[in-house]
């Protein structure tokens, strides 16, 4: 439980930080592609895609909280798992880019961020 609260605490500190850089993507940057935000090699800054501006306030949140788990280090260059809908259940991604080293979803900056949702007793996603 202690590296939960590390990971979280890190989280937190890197978002709440005045001194995290935090830029806009702008196209042709290849590196934009569907997302709504990137973080490069899990390093500063946090660039923020035109995508990121059109989602809802939860939307953004949740984007923000993935990208700052990858500051701390979580996620791997080769792929990205991402979840579709956000509840308290564990469940495997959603779907899967790229070929991750890992499988253990704790190596994912989604399930971070879903896990957030969950603990801070968000609503969760109803099914489409």
């Amino acid at each position: 439980m202690d590296d939960i609260a590390e990971t979280l605490g890190d989280m937190k500190n890197r978002l709440a930080s005045p001194t995290t850089p935090i830029e806009r993507a702008h196209f042709p940057d290849s590196r934009i592609g569907v997302r709504d935000a990137f973080v490069a090699g899990n390093r500063v800054p946090i660039m923020l895609c035109p995508s990121f501006f059109a989602r809802t306030e939860e939307q953004r949140i949740r984007t923000m909280i993935h990208e700052s788990a990858h500051l701390t280090g979580i996620g791997d260059p080769d792929g990205e798992a991402y979840y579709f809908l956000f509840n308290s259940l564990n469940e495997a991604p959603s779907i899967v880019q790229g070929t991750p080293r890992s499988t253990n979803r704790a190596d994912f900056a989604d399930t971070w961020a879903k896990y957030v949702n969950a603990v801070t007793r968000q609503p969760a996603d109803k099914m489409p």
